[in-house]
Parts: structure tokens; sequence; C-alpha cells
């Protein structure tokens, strides 16, 4: 990776008109598999009447979930899921990939992202939300103090949610799995899902995010205790920025990327023979309730008419 594909900060005396005068950030920084996803197309759908009750507009990015953030901001030697899933399959690689680093598609995106930061701060209300899992795997001081450069820590409350690390792991490793990404002996790959993986050390995770914002501009969420209480992550997320949570939209009917959902449909050169094989057991299962619905609708009422 050539020096340039480090992302430069948005200019300082742009992000102090910016945000000191109006704009608190929140930063939902995940984790993965918290109901992130959920969150954000909650907070999309519904965004007008959240603005309208709270003040709060979300960030909207160029990749999908705002993945760039993380993958611009992460340092030179490591990686996210998106900068591998574009080296390891290259045309095959789906939107939410970002170009290969160190090309001139890749610094244009920098440019391009950090250029709407600034756009979307400056039309903020007096709260603006950026939701990004991928920020969570930002460990390093370097990483921490890119992204104090673009959300100034004095108007920044970071927002995390963490579940068991064996839930999570377990969670995690299916959803790799299930996106034909290869398990790693690398302790440092995010692909790494032993017990010991990098991705639980939430102390770390905190201790990071705290000493770049501050000891008190964390806020941790209890996943299971969320879900307990709320069958969902949302409202404690949504807490950080709207007091009353009975002034919110619905958010009992998002509940994505479960294990329940349907598999991805397999890449070939990249998906394993038992990705082939769940797919198609899917989609044949699919086949059979469909006709049994149509059967049911079209032949037994018809007899039971006649």
């Amino acid at each position: 990776m050539t020096p340039q594909s480090v992302p430069s900060p948005i200019k300082s005396e742009v992000k102090c008109d910016v945000v000191t005068v109006q704009t608190r950030v929140v930063l939902h920084i995940g984790t993965h598999k918290t109901g992130t996803t959920s969150f954000q197309r909650w907070f999309r759908d519904n965004e007008p009447t959240i603005t309208s009750t709270c003040g709060a507009t979300m960030y909207k990015g160029r990749l999908p979930d705002a993945r760039e953030l993380g993958a611009l901001l992460i340092n030179p030697d490591r990686e996210t899921p998106d900068i591998r899933r574009r080296i390891d399959r290259g045309e095959n690689a789906d939107a939410g990939a970002p170009p290969l680093r160190g090309t001139p598609e890749w610094d244009q995106l920098r440019t391009d992202v950090f250029d709407n930061v600034q756009q979307q701060l400056a039309a903020a209300t007096s709260t603006f939300v950026v939701s990004s899992e991928s920020l969570s795997l930002l460990r390093h001081p370097s990483e921490i103090s890119r992204l104090t450069q673009i959300f100034p820590p004095e108007h920044t409350t970071v927002v995390v949610c963490l579940r068991t690390p064996e839930d999570f792991l377990s969670s995690w490793k299916r959803h790799l799995d299930r996106d034909f990404f290869e398990f790693s002996k690398d302790p440092t790959s995010f692909a790494y899902v032993q017990p010991d993986s990098w991705l639980v050390d939430y102390e770390q995770l905190l201790r990071a995010y705290r000493d770049g914002f501050g000891q008190d501009s964390v806020v941790v969420v209890d996943y299971d205790s969320a879900i307990s209480e709320y069958e969902s992550t949302i409202p404690p997320i949504a807490r950080t920025f709207c007091s009353d949570l009975s002034a919110l939209p619905a958010w009992d009917s998002y509940i994505l990327n479960t294990k329940e959902n349907s598999p991805r449909k397999p890449i070939p050169g990249i998906a394993k023979p038992h990705h082939y094989r769940r797919y198609y057991l899917w989609v044949v299962g699919q086949w059979r309730r469909n006709f049994a619905h149509a059967f049911r609708k079209h032949v037994l009422r018809r007899g039971v008419a006649a």
C-alpha cells in the first residue's frame, strides 16, 4: 500500500465550523452481530419521524452500512472484510467492497467519502448519527486518531454494543462462512475465530475509544440485556439521541441478518461444496413451500367450494 492510501483528515477549520456550533455526533460502532443492520434499516425507514421527534439524522454512506469508514481508516497493514473481499474476488466482489487500496479509484473514494461527511455534517440537525460496525475493527491509536480528526471528541458520543464472546464468535463464524470467507490461523486477522480472537478483546476496544474520545464519551450497550428487555438492541442505542423511547417508531419488526436468513448464492471459484449444497437445498425447500401453498390455494379450496 502506498503512503497516499492513508486517509487524510477533514480540514480542522471546516470540522470546527460545522461540528462545534450546532452538531452533536453519535458514533455507533457496532460491534458486528449485535443488531447494527437492524438499527440502520429502522433509522433509514423512519428517519423523517426520528428527525422531527429527536432532531437526529443519519450518515448516508457510500457503501452498504457505511462500511467504507472502517476500510479507509484502518492501518495500512490491516484489513477489513471489505478490503479482503476485493483482493480475493476482484470483479466478483459485490457492492460492499471498496476499490483496491493504492489505486486511483481508492484515492477517489477517500476524497468522495470525506467530502460527503463534511456536507452531511453541515446539513445535519442537532444530532448526527453515524452507524458503522466496521469502526469496531479500529483498535490502534493511529486509527482512532484519524477518526477523531473527523469527529471531534468533545462533541462525540461513542456507542458500542457487546455480546458474550462465545456467542459473538459463533455468530461471526457463521457470518464469515455465509460470505465465503476462509477462516484464518493468523491471530491478527478478522477471520481468526478461535476463543482468544482479538475481536473479543473488549477491554482493548473500549480502552482505544476511551483514550481517543474520553472516558465518559463511550456508552456500552449490553446485547444480552437489550434482547432480554426489548428483544432488540435498537432502543438502548436510540436512547443515546432520544430520551423518550415511546415517541419513536416501532422497532419490533426489524430483525435482520440472523442465522435464519436465506443462504447467499454461491460464487464460482470461491464457494465450497457445502455452500452449494446449502443453497440448493434451500432453493428446493422454497419450491416445495411455494408449490404446497399454490396447491392449497387453487386445488383444495376449489374442491371445498365445489
